[in-house]
């Protein structure tokens, strides 16, 4: 019978592999939170994933690992070899405690009867099904936030764990991630540079100084929070503004109107920020949620409950148009539910659009907990990077981020056309420089 760690652990890893066990073992009934910030090439998937086998032959359930991205696991972990040119997956999973291997699911079912599944974040709703006990999340800091909020209740429910193993993006997700199981008594944190693991020589780090930018080397091997994915489009400004003290408790005005910006989906995600402006024309970014396969009637009710005075939609341009299994266009469909409702006029440029969304960043204000996942699709949205040039180009990639951050494009726009400014009955701008952020 195979006993884990199957390979040797370096001194460094070994830590987090107590941590695991103590957490499994502790008899906690909620959910179980491991957060590894390890530097590049410092073999965090590889315990990650020594630590989900060892706990799949203990208890026997089904078990996810999630990389960022759908399209990308089966070339980098199912069928992935490591630097002693074996398989990922045969080193973590050895054939003596296989019963069987599904190619096409990319699933493992162990002797024991625990099955271990591999997919994309972007791809969890259809991978959580079987009420996973256990749940691997590499590169948790570019990966989708609705997957973490997807398996959350899953894991409390069940008593199960999650393992993040990653390096730092900027101050988005990840950051807030970390700092929660950092506070948290029964959740893991650990934090390493180069210098703590000693995984690389002194030459090889020399040599990846001089070919990595400063800021892009202190992220990598140093695990700094202030630098942000290459090619992301907004992570720099979240960045600036928790370090500025702007992602903070921003309860909403009563006396200050309210309004919901939207980006259109029915297929895709719809996305929704909720946010007040001040007279000193500084926005209040209070609330965030999108959701697959909806209709008005649901966004109907979700603002109802929500129960902050929306008294505004603001839609994008293809609002008014008749959607397939719609009676009406989307936004006649608003104004027959008793909401006013603006429709913004079609951008010029993308480009234009974004440099507004980046100045808006700098002076608004996030409420913490209510703009979590929205500030994790900004964090995450990025231009795509075009292989033949190996540079990065001027258009972001459409994927999971892509709602939450034209939303939030959409949000600027109406801004700048001065739709907030049109409204009545201003409240004073409250100071939020000093407001007890270490309570926070």
């Amino acid at each position: 019978m195979t006993t884990y760690p199957n390979l040797e652990l370096r001194d460094y890893q070994l830590p987090a592999w107590k941590a695991f066990h103590k957490l499994i073992d502790s008899g906690y009934a909620g959910m179980k939170r491991l957060a590894m910030v390890w530097p590049r090439r410092g073999g965090k998937d590889t315990v990650s994933l020594q630590m989900g086998a060892s706990a799949a032959l203990q208890r026997v359930a089904n078990y996810v690992h999630f990389m960022p991205l759908q399209v990308s696991v089966r070339k980098h972990m199912w069928r992935g070899i490591n630097r002693e040119g074996l398989r990922i997956i045969d080193v973590a999973f050895p054939k003596a405690i296989r019963k069987k291997v599904y190619e096409g699911e990319m699933l493992i079912e162990l002797r024991n009867g625990s099955t271990w599944q591999f997919g994309g974040s972007d791809n969890a709703d259809s991978l959580v099904g079987g009420n996973p006990a256990g749940i691997i999340m590499s590169e948790l800091a570019i990966s989708n936030p609705m997957a973490v909020s997807l398996v959350r209740p899953i894991l409390v429910e069940n008593g199960g764990w999650l393992i993040a193993p990653y390096t730092p993006r900027g101050k988005t997700f990840g950051f807030e991630f970390f700092n929660q199981c950092e506070a948290d008594p029964n959740s893991w944190a650990e934090l390493l540079t180069c210098d703590d693991t000693g995984h690389m020589s002194a030459e090889a780090l020399a040599l990846e100084k001089l070919e990595l930018s400063t800021e892009l080397f202190e992220q990598e091997y140093y695990c700094s929070w202030s630098y942000g994915s290459e090619g992301a489009v907004y992570a720099r400004g979240l960045t600036e503004a928790e370090d500025e003290g702007r992602i903070t408790a921003v309860p909403w005005l009563p006396e200050v109107p309210c309004f919901a910006v939207f980006d259109i989906g029915h297929r895709d995600a719809m996305a929704m920020w909720v946010l007040q402006v001040t007279q000193a024309s500084q926005p209040r970014v209070i609330h965030y949620h999108e959701q697959r396969h909806t209709q008005p009637d649901y966004w109907d009710k979700y603002i109802r409950e929500l129960d902050m005075n929306i008294g505004e939609l603001w839609h994008p341009h293809d609002a008014d148009h008749v959607r397939h299994g719609m009676p009406d266009t989307v936004i006649n469909q608003y104004r027959k539910l008793g909401y006013k409702v603006r429709m913004l006029p079609i951008e010029s440029s993308i480009t234009q659009g974004i440099t507004r969304g980046r100045n808006m960043m700098r002076k608004a204000l996030f409420d913490r907990d209510g703009t979590v996942t929205g500030r994790g699709m900004l964090g995450a949205y990025s231009y795509e990077f075009v292989e033949k040039s190996q540079t990065w180009g001027t258009s972001p990639v459409h994927n999971y981020a892509s709602h939450g951050a034209d939303s939030w494009r959409y949000m600027a726009q109406g801004i700048a056309l001065g739709f907030a400014e049109t409204q009545a009955m201003w409240g004073p701008a409250p100071d939020y420089t000093e407001l007890n952020r270490a309570a926070i």
